[in-house]
């Protein structure tokens, strides 16, 4: 099964709702979600926020307090 990017609904790939973004293939649990992402695909696509592994915050990769393990 695949997610919806906009609202992380599980879809399969057999959904009427689809687009083609940058050579890959997302799928919509609807017309609405679809229509958001297409509008704009960058504010569904923007990776992940990192989360510190202690309080459980978000933080970003350029945190001026950070520690490689390794």
């Amino acid at each position: 099964m695949i997610k919806d990017p906009v609202c992380g609904m599980t879809v399969s790939a057999d959904s009427k709702h689809h687009h083609k973004h940058e050579d890959k293939d997302y799928y919509f649990c609807s017309s609405s979600c679809h229509d958001k992402f297409v509008a704009d695909p960058e504010q569904y696509l923007a990776p992940e926020s990192l989360k510190d592994p202690v309080c459980g915050m978000d933080v970003s990769a350029d945190s001026k307090h950070h520690h490689k393990h390794g």
